[in-house]
């Protein structure tokens, strides 16, 4: 057995087992759409090397028409991936401009102007663009080691298809036939460098897969289903993180604690499926408002918390006002007509070497005050006049 065939069986193995192990990763999770498409695409990688490798068995232009176009398919494919995994609607109409473009030149290449060597080139080339289309994608979206690798992969990748045939046939002076080409030096490294950006992909897009399972799975425990804002579990482990880490006992943080005033009269007079329609229309509003400041959880049954980093007191205030006066616009269908639903605030600010829990408590404390004073208002901990009862709480 040559390197040739080594290689081409490697490459065969790597392919087919992958798009076997990523389709059941599918099947496992429908939500995983991102290995539904990677499947499709070591599959059709797969359909475009036994092509390749089985070529003498079409004529000369169908045989690069079917290999190349199957894998510009699998950049595609790749591209739908990387969108779905990130939640990302893809540019369609770019990419199969860019994919007409690239059937377009080929036919120009084998009916008009037949070179073999530029067809291979414009192959490649238009393969490495295809592939190029999702690295801004990727780009914005480096936020840990995984997201980095695949940046990295898909750019070496590209690398590997705009720069490779130019080695080929302008360095290596590498001459091949249609009869030729199976046993060449330009079929030799398409092989070589297929194997191994197949198999360092797959761990790579394996990995992610598993990493979105674990990280979806954990979702469910931290997400409160009815307001799909975070739950109070979830909120202790936040607490618990930043308590235990090293800016523990950090100035500047503000925290937030926010009753619904009245809800009980809510669910008492028009159900609770109305109580549970406007907790979730109070819990969009406050997302949206609080989503670039802080962490938003429900931590009760009409009760949440905000914890805001690196805020000032003034933004602080802003941010609860905002919230107060966007509460009581809001328009609830389930309830009589101009009924207004309102809610009250307790906030404030950890001061130096004060621990993230004693500031919640006294923001808690500050909630009750509001209550207390008539509801729908905002009380900072800060104004309240005497000692607040905190012995007890580090």
């Amino acid at each position: 057995m040559n390197s040739s065939d080594f290689f081409s069986i490697l490459t065969m193995a790597i392919l087919g087992l992958f798009s076997v192990v990523f389709l059941i990763v599918y099947l496992y999770d429908h939500n995983q759409r991102f290995a539904g498409w990677c499947s499709a695409a070591y599959t059709v990688a797969l359909i475009a090397f036994l092509t390749d490798l089985k070529r003498t068995a079409f004529t000369p232009i169908a045989a690069d028409f079917l290999s190349n176009g199957l894998m510009w398919l699998v950049g595609v494919c790749l591209f739908l991936a990387y969108h779905a995994r990130l939640n990302s609607k893809p540019p369609l109409q770019s990419i199969g401009t860019l994919f007409v473009s690239a059937i377009l030149v080929q036919s120009w290449f084998s009916y008009i102007h037949n070179d073999l060597i530029l067809r291979s080139l414009s192959a490649n080339l238009f393969g490495g663009f295809i592939l190029i289309a999702s690295l801004p994608l990727l780009w914005r979206h480096i936020t840990n080691a995984i997201n980095r690798a695949i940046f990295w992969f898909m750019a070496l990748l590209s690398a590997n298809y705009l720069i490779r045939p130019f080695l080929v046939y302008f360095i290596m002076d590498a001459q091949h036939t249609h009869e030729t080409y199976v046993g060449s030096s330009a079929a030799m490294a398409l092989h070589m460098t297929l194997a191994v950006f197949s198999l360092a992909g797959a761990v790579i897009l394996l990995v992610a897969m598993g990493h979105d399972i674990i990280m979806r799975l954990h979702q469910k425990v931290v997400i409160d289903p009815l307001t799909r804002v975070m739950n109070r579990r979830g909120y202790e482990e936040l607490l618990e993180d930043k308590m235990n880490g090293p800016q523990a006992r950090q100035a500047g943080r503000a925290v937030m604690m926010i009753d619904v005033d009245s809800f009980k009269k809510i669910n008492d007079h028009y159900g609770h499926q109305a109580g549970d329609e406007v907790l979730k229309r109070i819990a969009q509003a406050a997302y949206a408002i609080v989503e670039h400041h802080g962490i938003l959880a429900r931590v009760g049954g009409e009760e949440f918390a905000v914890i805001l980093s690196q805020t000032s007191s003034a933004l602080m205030h802003e941010i609860a006002e905002h919230l107060r006066l966007a509460f009581g616009l809001l328009v609830h269908p389930e309830l009589p007509a101009g009924e207004m639903v309102t809610a009250s605030f307790g906030l404030a600010s950890t001061q130096q070497d004060e621990t993230l829990k004693r500031a919640l408590r006294r923001a808690d404390i500050a909630l009750y005050v509001a209550k207390d004073r008539g509801r729908n208002r905002v009380v900072d901990s800060a104004d309240l006049v005497g000692d607040l009862p905190l012995e007890n709480v580090a």
